[in-house]
């Protein structure tokens, strides 16, 4: 298993080193790099082997997520190894393309005969939205959760196109008409699959962290000011030493979140909403992502704000990835709560024991 994470994540890297290189973006250029992933296999990694992935763990597909945000590529690994790992895991065959996965929300669904039922209603900053080929919503329900599949080729004329601060689609879906689909019975609830989403940003953000961090260096060894390179003045390697600091912290804390996913979905299906070490990594990754931006645009000066420096693409998708899924103030509350109602007793074994975190 270790030897086929080891060459996929080598293999990986060669595309994004090939293909996504920060400043190259737009649709045409996602979609090229979703294609050269997507022949690849990487979307189905978490998939299971019997429907045609690679069946690694959670705490591997982290590798694969970090690589992104570390290149700043426009591409939507996330939302697909989430959403193929979810219909896998429903025993449905995958489909051809893009699959993004998304919590119903407040999306109306109601039972129609036949194992159907029917959706109206809105869905707000689908990630990939306008661009999946297919769409999997997860809907809660006094049944159980449930997933209903929909194509997205019937679906074009109610998208309403959006981006985040880094250009990425966030498209809005308003079903003027009533969609119908079929339902199945789902392995996790629409709490989960949030926490899911937070693990695979604060992943993300420690790659991109990593990615500022090598820029902030190679910047400082470079720009001469007063006869010498500005990296040996000490307020420059203080500021770096505390943005590296910030990059070891966020990649330290989003590796035991997926880690702790593993134990979590084999164990207690339908925890990872209640998981400390997916809880800290999203209010880490965020805290760092806010302050480690800020370092690296005070290290390089205006420059890193020009439309041309690379710089920008990385601090923009941090600032993104920070507030979706929930930011540091929604995470930081929810632990609170949970801590609190779980007890004094039960607050040491919690931090020391990886079990105890996931219960």
């Amino acid at each position: 298993m270790r030897e086929l994470h080891d060459m996929m994540i080598q293999a990986a890297d060669r595309i994004l080193l090939d293909l996504a290189a920060p400043g190259r973006s737009g649709e045409h250029h996602a979609a090229l790099l979703w294609r050269a992933f997507d022949d690849a296999g990487f979307p189905s990694a978490l998939a299971s082997e019997d429907k045609g992935g690679a069946g690694l763990r959670w705490a591997h597909a982290f590798s694969l997520l970090y690589a992104v945000g570390r290149h700043a590529a426009p591409l939507p690994l996330a939302e697909a190894l989430v959403a193929r790992w979810l219909l896998a895991a429903a025993g449905l065959d995958i489909p051809a393309g893009l699959a993004v996965c998304v919590p119903a929300g407040r999306l109306d669904t109601k039972d129609r005969p036949e194992g159907r039922a029917t959706l109206s209603g809105v869905l707000h900053r689908v990630p990939w939205g306008r661009a999946a080929s297919t769409l999997v919503i997860l809907a809660d329900h006094e049944s159980g959760p449930r997933l209903l599949t929909l194509d997205n080729a019937a679906l074009q004329s109610f998208w309403h196109e959006g981006v985040n601060l880094a250009g990425e689609p966030r498209d809005t879906l308003r079903l003027g008409v009533p969609a119908t689909a079929p339902w199945h019975s789902a392995p996790i609830g629409e709490q989960a699959l949030y926490a899911l989403g937070a693990a695979t940003r604060s992943a993300m953000m420690a790659g991109a962290l990593r990615g500022i961090t090598e820029l902030g260096i190679d910047y400082a060894n470079l720009r001469h000011q007063f006869g010498r390179p500005i990296g040996r003045f000490q307020v420059i390697q203080h500021q770096l030493a505390l943005l590296a600091a910030h990059c070891a912290a966020a990649r330290a804390s989003a590796e035991a979140a997926f880690e702790a996913l593993d134990h979590a979905l084999a164990h207690i299906p339908g925890a990872p909403q209640n998981d400390l070490a997916v809880q800290a990594a999203k209010i880490r990754c965020g805290e760092a992502a806010g302050l480690g931006a800020s370092i690296a645009h005070q290290t390089f000066g205006a420059i890193g704000f020009t439309e041309e420096h690379l710089l920008h693409h990385y601090t923009k998708r941090l600032w993104s990835w920070r507030d979706e899924f929930g930011n540091e103030a929604f995470w930081s509350a929810k632990l609170g709560r949970q801590t609190l109602l779980a007890g004094s007793d039960a607050l040491w074994p919690a931090l020391t024991d990886d079990k105890a975190a996931c219960q």
